[in-house]
């Protein structure tokens, strides 16, 4: 499984790591180059909040689907040049 996620706090963040615990399959997270264990609470908030990252699993469980639904990374519209308003 591949998902986007994006935490916008320490308590999403903890959130997502103990629920990742709970799952008997390994959780990967990927942040540009780096790779970091999707149960290692420390590991994910040294990447930052706000960041877009993508989690693999090789498997899933309805609760861990809720929870990539629940921070699943939406789409931030950017616009363009604001000077002329």
């Amino acid at each position: 499984m591949k998902a986007k996620v994006r935490f916008e706090s320490v308590e999403e963040v903890s959130e997502f790591v103990s629920i990742a615990n709970l799952c008997n399959f390994d959780v990967d997270v990927v942040y540009q180059h780096f790779s970091i264990d999707g149960k290692s609470l420390m590991g994910l908030l040294s990447i930052g909040l706000n960041q877009v990252l993508t989690v693999y699993s090789k498997d899933t469980n309805p609760v861990f689907e809720q929870m990539l639904r629940k921070y699943e990374a939406k789409e931030i519209k950017r616009y363009g040049n604001l000077k002329n308003i």
